[in-house]
């Protein structure tokens, strides 16, 4: 059995407030112990050291790291991006989790590049420390297959998908799973709401991001609200203190504007606060089905399937979601719900009282869902996870075809340049005349490489230029010409 430390930026704690990369990290932890691996996992933030099985749940000091070899492997997140850290955690076979898109998050939602220092912005807090753990990472696991073949082409745009690394395949799916013990409904919670006695809920939960789309799912229940008085759609924590408040305040503040201009607001649409993880299970008690709305975007189509549906799916509710991405097309074949089409509020509305009025509808969903739940249980999803235990892999030259790597030996031919000038100056070989054409010429040669950074076809560059010089390649020179 193997002996595996891994690392998460969040706190899971069942009777307080976390997140999906702490859920994530916790569920798939748990999942390794109990097939006899023993497992570390170390939290930021947390105070006190917990034993669940084989499973060591510990604080995240900065020491933590030091006996690092003593593992067989270690796991991380796509967040963990500082320098030092990796460096020293990729001594042994490393694990990095990407399942999120986290650039691309932030390039659709986060930054607009008005300003040199909005882009400069950018490029040093998220596009470098983004790419980062791709160049320390042995394995890389992601949520679903368009995720995959995204990280393959980023891996092979950075050098990582080598002659190395032939025979091993460098990411895995490993998608979120559903937890096997079925919740249990402990106690009221929107129910016992004055302002929601008697009406029948329609749940929407979670943190309102600008990639979601609230606000056609509020003009739908104007329509929805008319024939169907007596439901309501409740909004439940769309302001969450684990995010950041310029992600959802925006969204959050015009779902409101749009309810109250429609004249909903505390009749058929309600807004709560955000919810400890233990009370959110109920609520999925408490609600007729869950509705997950948003609109077209990269990041929708690459994004994993959210936590908090698998969550209702794992309370057997039905939901209904946007078409587009890869939670739809699980919820369409498997008939664990409805999709409808993005922005169309026609469409959502009739979807909505589809499935208020049809109940034979509903209760074949919720067969559907109890059979396909088995099916995605955490246990399951982490089996590449377990594969790797058995046989961890390490890619010792890495280095050797990175592109940035390549792009920095680019550099050096410069500088060593610059210095031969500055020699020959010096004892007076070339006069000033020539010396200031070489510079110009180094000075071109710098802004080219400079432009040419980033770009996937440097490592053919080099290889036909190192080729030209050989005697084969004199050869096939001469013929061509």
């Amino acid at each position: 059995m193997a002996k595996i430390i891994m690392f998460c930026h969040l706190q899971h704690d069942e009777k307080g407030n976390t997140s999906g990369p702490a859920i994530r990290a916790f569920n798939i932890a748990k999942s390794l112990a109990k097939q006899g691996n023993t497992v570390v996992l170390a939290e930021k933030n947390r105070k006190i050291t917990e034993d669940i099985g084989n499973l060591k749940l510990v604080p995240w000091v900065e020491t933590i790291h030091d006996n690092i070899k003593k593992y067989d492997f270690a796991y991380i997140q796509i967040w963990s991006s500082n320098n030092d850290f990796l460096k020293k955690v990729s001594q042994i076979p490393l694990i990095v989790d990407v399942y999120a898109p986290y650039m691309i998050e932030h390039i659709y939602h986060n930054f607009s590049p008005k300003s040199q220092s909005d882009r400069k912005n950018f490029k040093e807090n998220i596009l470098l420390p983004s790419l980062n753990p791709f160049l320390y990472g042995d394995l890389f696991l992601c949520a679903n297959d368009r995720q995959r073949k995204y990280f393959l082409g980023l891996l092979t745009a950075i050098g990582r998908i080598s002659p190395n690394s032939r025979g091993h395949d460098l990411v895995k799916i490993v998608p979120f799973g559903i937890r096997e013990e079925f919740p249990k409904y402990e106690k009221e919670i929107l129910k016992k709401k004055k302002e929601l006695r008697g009406k029948k809920i329609i749940l929407w939960l979670g943190p309102i991001f600008p990639w979601y789309d609230p606000l056609s799912m509020i003009e739908a229940m104007a329509i929805v609200a008319k024939k169907h008085p007596d439901h309501a759609l409740v909004f439940v924590g769309g302001k969450s203190p684990l995010v950041e408040s310029h992600l959802t305040n925006p969204t959050y503040k015009k779902s409101i504007e749009l309810a109250s201009g429609l004249r909903l607001l505390s009749k058929n649409v309600f807004f709560y606060d955000w919810m400890d993880y233990s009370s959110i299970k109920n609520l999925y008690f408490e609600a007729e089905f869950f509705v997950a709305l948003h609109p077209v975007t990269l990041e929708m189509e690459l994004s994993a399937e959210k936590g908090r549906v698998l969550d209702s799916l794992w309370a057997n509710l039905p939901v209904i979601c946007s078409k587009g991405d890869f939670l739809s097309e699980i919820v369409s074949s498997n008939k664990l719900g409805l999709t409808v089409n993005i922005g169309d509020i026609q469409d959502i509305s009739e979807k909505i009282n589809e499935m208020i009025e049809n109940k034979k509808l509903r209760s074949n969903i919720k067969k559907n869902i109890m059979e396909y739940a088995k099916h995605r249980s955490w246990d399951n999803m982490v089996i590449p996870l377990i594969e790797f235990c058995k046989n961890p892999w390490k890619d010792n030259v890495k280095e050797s075809f990175s592109i940035y790597n390549m792009l920095f030996e680019g550099q050096e031919d410069i500088e060593r340049s610059q210095l031969e000038i500055a020699s020959l100056k010096e004892k007076n070989y070339i006069k000033d005349s020539e010396i200031k054409i070489l510079k110009e010429i180094s000075s071109r040669h710098l802004g080219t490489i400079g432009r040419f950074k980033g770009s996937i076809v440097y490592p053919l560059y080099r290889f036909t230029s190192n080729f030209g010089r050989t005697r084969i390649g004199r050869i096939i020179e001469r013929i061509l010409k």
